[in-house]
């Protein structure tokens, strides 16, 4: 060999090797780009948008800048803005088609914020749009005045009517059963026949083989009404059993009308039990309106924890002849195809900034072996001193997850709230200062939360009118002696359905400062109402009292039936 290298084809390799690497630097950024865009609007269903990206090699990393997700419900809005996006990657991951992010820093982050331009993906039908709202759901003063009697049964349906329209029904059915089986039971001609059959029997004059005959005859004919008298006498005994059973269901109905007296009196009268729920009635429908929206956004985020897991777990690599498939083998330390160990934060609001962790982010817990965790913290915030926000998603076994979280509020600072729009007794909380504390729980779909909140200084507004009455009087004067209120309180049930009970400070004094004045105003409409009440069933419970002795004439003749046979089998006539 003359040379030892070749300089033309080492400058062309060179060139080469340029080439490919200013190709690189020059295109990688927006292959970057176009390739977050495209999958992840295909993932998220709506418009993923990136201004800028930079790669880094040495070490490997990843800048993004501007990044806007497209809230799918709302078009016209970004679910979530990010400024900027850097990570550091993991190469060995990478290279078996594995995106390990170790850590991450976002900066610049705001939600629900507005787009210029829709951001539906054309040609896509938009998903029917879901409230988180309950609509309808308002604080309803109780009424203080004397109700309507005649309106409240006008409306109302009494179960002692209901339960005597039904027993008429009953009884009538039984009735015409009853008449028909007496058709079917020996009557008065057929008892008398057999008596007659005897006399014939008798009178017949026969030697004596007749006479042997003759009394086996007899002997057939006495079997013959046993039976029959058997018959009746079964009957006679269902008869009874079943009139004592009705007897009952009347003795039930004479007493249905003081019940539906009670559950009326509950219904329309601020009684005790009303009073000492007045939490449940002015901050129970808000506090679902908030339960209500936390459901809303939990279901929409908890199945990218899950990744469809639980419907892939078995599922066998599809082998699609001429491509080959992917096959994962056992790993000595599993990872997931797409993980963020750590995660660093700050989330941009109108209240301020607030600063949070969060650790394990993937779509598959199941095959990392750890929960995603979070905690954000805010500090002298515009309407806020301090919030803690803390909390475990754990979806290792999507089967059996539990959640737990736990909001710490201090000093937060409230606008006036409008409690009660109610005409004869507006009611509003001026502006104040909450100390909030909520621990949650969530196992599959079980709920389990607890929640504190301490108001104060607090100022309940009235502005009852000249015409309201002693109780709304001494309602309006106890609420404006209020300067602190703690209420506490707690969900429970499941996602679908749960049951929110909430309890204060304000209840029992609203119980003992209110219930004196309305005792003689409720004592006179609990009279009117149980004489009204009684009036109305009277009918209907005197009219199933008259059904039941429509029966006396079916006993008397089932009876009549019985002695007759009793008379033909005990007076000498066999």
């Amino acid at each position: 060999m003359k040379k030892w290298i070749r300089w033309q084809g080492l400058i062309a390799f060179g060139g080469f090797c340029l080439v490919i690497s200013i190709a690189w630097f020059l295109l990688i950024d927006s292959f970057i780009v176009s390739v977050i865009e495209r999958y992840g609007s295909e993932a998220l269903g709506a418009k993923v948008e990136v201004q800028r990206a930079n790669l880094s090699l040495f070490p490997l990393g990843l800048e993004l800048e501007e990044l806007a997700c497209t809230n799918p419900d709302e078009p016209m809005k970004n679910a979530v803005e990010i400024g900027n996006a850097t990570m550091s990657l993991d190469l060995p991951s990478l290279l078996v088609r594995k995106v390990i992010i170790n850590t991450m820093q976002m900066t610049g982050v705001r939600l629900n914020t507005q787009r210029k331009t829709s951001g539906a993906i054309p040609g896509k039908k938009s998903p029917p749009k879901k409230s988180n709202d309950t609509p309808g759901k308002t604080f309803s003063m109780p009424a203080f005045d004397t109700p309507d009697v005649k309106e409240i049964l006008a409306r109302e349906q009494l179960d002692s009517i209901k339960l005597a329209e039904t027993f008429q029904k009953d009884i009538k059915a039984e009735q015409d059963n009853w008449k028909k089986r007496l058709t079917e039971l020996p009557d008065e001609n057929k008892l008398k026949g057999y008596e007659t059959r005897i006399k014939n029997l008798k009178s017949s004059s026969r030697g004596l083989g007749g006479i042997l005959g003759a009394t086996k005859d007899i002997q057939i004919i006495q079997k013959d009404l046993d039976n029959d008298l058997t018959r009746i006498k079964d009957a006679q005994t269902l008869l009874d059993t079943n009139l004592s059973s009705y007897q009952k269901r009347i003795d039930a109905i004479a007493k249905a009308p003081a019940k539906d007296f009670e559950r009326l009196k509950e219904k329309y009268t601020f009684s005790s039990q009303g009073l000492g729920n007045m939490t449940n009635l002015l901050i129970g429908p808000k506090a679902e309106n908030y339960l209500t929206k936390t459901i809303f956004w939990y279901e929409k985020l908890s199945p990218l924890l899950e990744g469809g897991a639980a419907s892939n777990k078995d599922r066998q690599p599809e082998n699609i002849r001429g491509k080959g498939v992917f096959i994962h083998f056992d790993e000595n330390k599993p990872l997931p195809e797409f993980l963020v160990r750590h995660l660093q934060t700050e989330i941009i609001t109108d209240s301020g900034t607030f600063s949070g962790k969060i650790s394990n982010i993937t779509n598959q817990q199941q095959i990392l072996g750890s929960p995603l965790e979070f905690n954000f913290t805010g500090q002298n915030l515009k309407k806020i001193e301090a919030l803690t926000l803390a909390g475990v998603l754990d979806h290792i076994d999507p089967h059996s997850s539990q959640d737990t979280i736990s909001l710490a509020v201090t000093g937060q600072k409230t606008d006036t709230v409008v409690l009660s729009d109610n005409k004869s007794l507006p009611l509003a909380m001026e502006q104040s200062t909450a100390n909030i504390t909520i621990r949650a729980s969530l196992q599959q779909r079980n709920l389990n939360a607890a929640f504190d909140v301490v108001l104060k200084p607090v100022k309940l507004t009235t502005s009852e009118s000249p015409e309201s009455g002693a109780v709304i009087q001494a309602f309006a004067d106890a609420l404006s002696e209020i300067s602190k209120l703690s209420i506490w309180g707690s969900a429970t049930g499941t996602l679908d359905d749960y049951d929110i009970k909430l309890s204060s400070d304000l209840d029992e004094s609203m119980k003992n400062v209110v219930s004196k004045a309305f005792t003689k105003q409720a004592k006179k409409f609990e009279d009117e109402l149980r004489k009204a009440v009684v009036a109305k069933t009277s009918g209907a419970i005197g009219q199933s009292q008259n059904e039941l002795g429509n029966f006396d004439a079916i006993s008397k003749e089932l009876t009549t039936r019985l002695n007759l046979g009793s008379t033909l089998t005990t007076g000498g006539r066999f």
